[in-house]
């Protein structure tokens, strides 16, 4: 590589590689590290080159058409002084380039990566984030603080509340949804760490260091033995007969609300008694063979003789299936009977 003194007057006589195809370094003998790259199709760039804390660093500073030399020396001669004290420009361009990733982009990022997710999964975390986070979501991740986090926190509490006292549900409390969404925004921080140059520390963790994070109670919506008898006989009194199999079937197989609406009959075996899942429809990803009971199959046999489709419990829904798990059904057992629960998702 040749050393010249870079002048106005050098930089006329300098000469692309003699071999096709190469490009060719001059470097200035006055500033140590600047120097002119020229292309093989002849395009002249002032450079700089470097070693950062034991790595070779070059960077370009634009083309030797774009400004005087006298102010391409001012720059290489920054650019030098700033890796000297050991800034690296290749991780200081990264941070520039990733210092206005937004929240939106961190859920949209997490979201396309973790195709394992399971659709539903997905549209909960979405759903979550947009709806208790939505004036966030144009904030790069660097501009979301602790002071915020801690404070937004509280508030979904108090408007998740106050939207269950609008609805006559006094039992929500807005502290659950709270909680969950806090740890959304957890999971996309450390998620988009690995994206994120030097992303500060998750400031999620002020809700842990000030024990600030909503005391949860084990749900305790399940029937009692003394309401059992009379949520069975509010369901077989439904007026749908789908809803009414359906939350009955549920009832005596303990299945999940969406392993069970989403049922085909191609995972019943009548004759054997015996439901089988493959794993990509169980949350737990295993497969699942459950025996069934005499009273069970009856169900199935009679929903079979009204069979419509590849669904066991079909609707007109977008799913061709059941969807909501049976809150209709139940919304109407609640008002006979005064039982609230909801189904095991």
């Amino acid at each position: 590589m040749p050393t010249v003194k870079i002048t106005n007057a050098s930089l006329r006589t300098m000469e692309p590689a003699p071999e096709p195809g190469k490009q060719i370094l001059y470097w200035d003998t006055d500033l140590a590290g600047f120097g002119v790259r020229i292309a093989p199709g002849g395009k002249m760039t002032y450079i700089v080159q470097r070693d950062v804390k034991g790595k070779t660093r070059r960077i370009s500073l634009g083309p030797i058409v774009a400004f005087p030399l006298s102010e391409a020396r001012k720059f290489a001669q920054a650019e030098i002084g700033n890796m000297l004290r050991g800034i690296d420009p290749v991780i200081e361009k990264r941070k520039n380039r990733t210092s206005s990733f937004t929240l939106g982009a961190a859920l949209d990022y997490y979201l396309e990566k973790n195709r394992e997710l399971r659709e539903k999964t997905k549209r909960d975390f979405r759903s979550t984030i947009e709806k208790n986070l939505l004036s966030w979501l144009g904030k790069p991740l660097r501009g979301i603080d602790r002071d915020m986090v801690e404070k937004r926190h509280s508030e979904i509490q108090r408007e998740v509340a106050a939207r269950g006292r609008s609805a006559g549900r006094e039992g929500i409390t807005g502290e659950r949804t709270a909680n969950m969404t806090m740890k959304y925004l957890r999971t996309l921080w450390y998620f988009s760490s690995e994206k994120v140059a030097d992303l500060p520390d998750c400031p999620v963790k002020r809700l842990t260091n000030t024990k600030a994070w909503f005391e949860e109670n084990a749900r305790e919506d399940r029937l009692s033995d003394e309401q059992l008898p009379r949520f069975y006989e509010a369901a077989q009194s439904l007026p749908n007969e789908i809803q009414r199999d359906y939350l009955i079937f549920v009832l005596f197989t303990g299945l999940r609300r969406r392993e069970a609406a989403a049922l085909e009959w191609n995972e019943v075996d009548l004759k054997n008694q015996i439901l089988r899942l493959p794993k990509e429809r169980t949350k737990q990803k295993r497969k699942l063979e459950l025996p069934l009971s005499e009273f069970v199959c009856e169900i199935l046999a009679r929903r079979l003789e009204l069979w419509d489709g590849p669904y066991v419990f079909p609707a007109s829904s977008r799913s061709k299936h059941i969807e909501y798990g049976g809150r209709y059904g139940l919304g109407l057992i609640r008002k006979k009977t005064g039982i609230h629960v909801t189904i095991h998702g």
